[in-house]
């Protein structure tokens, strides 16, 4: 028996557009939605009639106006790598839906013609193609696509036998691929821990800087491993900046540094002097507000809290 390898390719790639010892009787109309519901990026699955050889693959259907859509298959036969591609679209005028397909199987080019059948879930394709087993012969093949739903649709390919039946030789589904999670980029936030007093501070930046909110607070409840009732994380902005702060649940051994400071460019020299005169109230100045040449307001300040602080107003130099 000579095996044709470009039909075995064609109905385990569920992409045949295959075919009937007679066409359906066509419908009353043929619609365009239906070409359209094979847009989109698939998985396919393709069986042997007795489930023990089974191939996955891949299609893609992109749309050319309502008409028509391309469709590109790939997958890996037992070592055989099948890479098609298909017209789908319909024939108004003749009330079919019409279908080409090429491999680089064969250098056959197969056309199909599909209709509905009664109960307007199965579209069912004919054609006529090589013989899976007689060499330089044609045989008639059906292959029969029933839409489950929108996202999964089931095949069933059959061959036209000499006793005029037909024989079902790969059945499959096709399932449509859902869209991959949104990819989240990293981010970065300045992140201050406090001994207890994470919310009082928290609070009190809020308050002393322009366009500033606390956005999400989780507290330490009784059993945890930290006080309860302390902030066990906490998101909040200043002056558009979003800052992250925490209670050590632990005692240790270090301090806030100046080594490591919060920037804020300011809007005025009112809003500079404002600020920097709220924040080293119960502080440090460590430069009290002056022009040091690469500023002509500039401030470095640690709060009563120990978080370190510059202001600067004007460019820098």
């Amino acid at each position: 028996m000579t095996v044709v390898p470009r039909i075995v390719g064609f109905s385990l790639l569920l992409t045949s557009l295959a075919v009937a010892q007679t066409a359906p009787e066509p419908a009353d109309s043929v619609s365009t939605d239906w070409i359209q519901k094979f847009d989109g990026d698939w998985t396919t699955i393709s069986r042997s009639p007795d489930q023990s050889v089974t191939y996955k693959g891949s299609m893609t259907s992109r749309r050319i106006g309502d008409r028509w859509v391309v469709n590109e298959f790939r997958t890996n036969m037992g070592g055989f790598h099948c890479h098609a591609q298909q017209t789908l679209g319909v024939d108004q005028k003749r009330n079919v839906f019409t279908a080409t397909w090429v491999d680089n199987a064969l250098d056959f080019k197969w056309d199909y013609e599909g209709t509905l059948d009664e109960t307007q879930k199965q579209l069912v394709f004919v054609a006529e193609g090589p013989s899976m087993s007689v060499k330089g012969a044609t045989a008639r093949f059906r292959e029969i696509y029933e839409f489950r739903h929108a996202d999964r649709i089931a095949t069933t390919s059959q061959i036209l036998t000499d006793d005029g039946n037909w024989k079902t030789f790969m059945s499959g589904e096709m399932i449509r691929k859902q869209p991959d999670a949104p990819i989240v980029k990293p981010s970065a936030a300045p992140l201050l821990m406090f001994e207890g007093e994470a919310e009082r501070a928290m609070k009190f930046y809020v308050s002393v800087f322009p366009d500033s909110g606390i956005e999400k607070v989780l507290k330490y409840v009784e059993g945890e491993n930290g006080k309860a009732g302390s902030i066990k994380h906490a998101a909040f902005r200043v002056a558009g900046t979003r800052l992250l702060c925490i209670d050590s649940p632990v005692d240790h051994q270090f301090e806030f540094t100046p080594s490591v400071s919060l920037f804020v460019d300011c809007e005025s020299k009112q809003q500079v002097e404002s600020i920097f005169k709220k924040l080293a109230d119960g502080g440090n100045v460590l430069m009290p507000l002056d022009d040091y040449g690469f500023s002509t307001r500039f401030g470095w300040v640690t709060d009563s809290f120990g978080v370190s602080w510059q202001l600067n107003f004007g460019e820098l130099k």
